[in-house]
């Protein structure tokens, strides 16, 4: 994510103007907020992942000495009883999300015609996709596996920002006829009149 935030939240100074140039250390304030907050993100993710494997050792531990102190019961009263397995050994993986972000995620906005089409479209596939999500909710319910499922994968709505792109010669044109027009007023308000228009 840090990688991410340099990339496409801090603005070189060679991209902007004169005057936007002074708000280059506020982009890169802000750019450096937005690093530190997310490493910090991390850390408190990491510590409660450091926390949470101790909860689990300290469960497996205690879950192991009941079951020890009932297998000791169970053979002196002549019963065979198989050793401890620690279940950690079992636990369940991460498989591939099942859902990421649709077709038209990230890109440009379409035509009028097109929004309206695909309105309906999307609207169609959530209504198909309800009932696909209620049927495996469903068959979860009823499994034995009690695996982890990840339902969105995250990663796929990291997309590149759109990029306007930029009419050089409209804005040339556009500062020439400004340039002129305030040289003009100028030059005239020596005399005491200033068209603005």
């Amino acid at each position: 994510m840090e990688q991410f935030i340099e990339q496409w939240a801090r603005v070189d100074s060679a991209d902007l103007g004169t005057l936007l140039k002074a708000l280059k250390p506020l982009n890169d304030a802000v750019v450096e907020l937005g690093k530190l907050t997310v490493r910090q993100l991390g850390e408190a993710h990491e510590w409660t992942g450091k926390k949470l494997d101790a909860t689990l050792d300290t469960y497996v531990e205690t879950d192991r000495q009941v079951y020890e102190e009932a297998a000791r019961i169970l053979r002196e009263r002549g019963h065979t009883v198989l050793p401890f397995t620690d279940p950690r050994i079992y636990l369940p993986g991460l498989g591939a999300a099942a859902r990421a972000a649709g077709p038209d995620y990230g890109g440009g906005k379409p035509s009028v015609i097109e929004q309206v089409y695909g309105s309906g479209e999307a609207l169609r596939r959530y209504d198909e996709d309800q009932f696909y999500r209620a049927e495996n909710r469903y068959a979860q319910a009823k499994s034995a596996n009690r695996g982890i499922e990840e339902a969105q994968d995250a990663s796929s709505y990291l997309v590149p920002p759109e990029l306007l792109p930029l009419r050089l010669t409209t804005c040339a044109g556009a500062l020439a006829s400004c340039s002129a027009l305030w040289t003009g007023c100028l030059n005239s308000s020596s005399a005491g009149r200033c068209s603005m228009t």
